[in-house]
């Protein structure tokens, strides 16, 4: 269905996508695209545990057999699956690949970029309860994903950029006002 929105959230690590996207499916009623989900049911087939160890491997061998727009193409039909449901929430768009055949095919496509200084995603990767990094890794981790999937790329074309720098509460209240189309209260929040 034409008029339902499809949203793609982008970010660096731990600057805040999975509360984002939390927030609209939970509380905006969007259905989600969970990109990562194609690793974690391909581990699953091959009964591998959900660890890094596991999951970064599998990624990459994807992107070799599929190119580097892997995980778009690999969600394609359930992306249109989901839009004919209602309004979807990419979970999960990293490349500046998987941007361009998104985009090809889903022009009204909006790309909300979530954004948050380094130094506090470096914080809040020390301190997440599972798969917590070291700030050694962290830093690691913003320069793969820069440089092997160019995620600066999408970031870069966002239509939105999400400052989540601050209180969940102003996160939540940003994203409300901006999926009811309330743009008086968003231009505060800018």
């Amino acid at each position: 269905m034409a008029s339902n929105r499809l949203i793609a959230v982008v970010g660096m690590p731990f600057s805040g996508k999975g509360e984002v996207v939390s927030y609209l499916v939970e509380y905006m009623r969007f259905e989600k695209v969970y990109f990562g989900g194609t690793v974690l049911r391909v581990l699953d087939e091959k009964g591998l545990p959900h660890t890094q160890e596991h999951e970064k491997p599998l990624r990459e061998q994807l992107r070799r057999d599929h190119g580097p727009a892997a995980m778009a193409l690999l969600n394609l039909e359930e992306i249109e699956a989901k839009l004919k449901l209602g309004d979807t929430v990419i979970d999960g768009l990293y490349s500046w690949a998987e941007y361009l055949f998104l985009k090809e095919r889903f022009p009204q496509m909006i790309v909300m970029a979530v954004w948050a200084p380094p130094e506090l995603r470096y914080d809040r990767a020390a301190k997440r309860p599972d798969r917590a990094l070291s700030r050694e890794d962290a830093i690691a981790r913003d320069h793969a994903q820069l440089e092997n999937l160019q995620t600066g790329g999408p970031i870069a074309m966002a239509d939105v950029v999400v400052n989540n720098t601050g209180e969940l509460a102003n996160l939540h209240q940003f994203l409300k006002c901006w999926a009811t189309d309330n743009w008086e209260v968003i231009q505060f929040y800018r």
